[in-house]
């Protein structure tokens, strides 16, 4: 425009293109920040699993090593059986969202249960445990 029309003042088709420059580097930039923030926020969104941990103790408060953990899905029947550490903690990793239960065993204590044990997305539901001698 600037080139075919000489009424025009070179000041006015410099502070146009000045303008259309800026402007044009400025979608530019906002585009090529959206490819690396969006991406980012989406993955963010979209974990599937959680995690069921905690201790077995006895009713002393003492840890008990060992311990068999089976934790079953209760709307699909699945089934994780973890083993308690040396410092009677346990950890169940990747567990699809949903309600579990729980039962510990451990050879000369009495078999525990426990009932509706709620995973949610990227969270660990803790879920300690006493068991009785027995």
């Amino acid at each position: 425009m600037c080139k075919t029309n000489p009424s025009i003042q070179n000041a006015f088709c410099e502070a146009v293109l000045r303008r259309n420059f800026v402007v044009n580097t400025g979608i530019v930039l906002l585009f090529l920040t959206s490819l690396f923030l969006f991406p980012a926020a989406i993955s963010a969104q979209t974990g599937t699993t959680g995690q069921i941990a905690g201790s077995v103790t006895d009713q002393s408060g003492g840890v008990i090593p060992g311990a068999s953990i089976t934790i079953t899905q209760v709307e699909t029947g699945a089934k994780r059986t973890v083993v308690s550490t040396d410092d009677g903690n346990y950890r169940a990793l990747n567990l699809a969202i949903g309600v579990y239960s729980v039962v510990i065993t451990k050879a000369g204590y009495k078999e525990t249960s426990v009932s509706n044990v709620v995973v949610n997305v990227d969270n660990i539901t803790r879920q300690d445990v006493s068991l009785q001698t027995g």
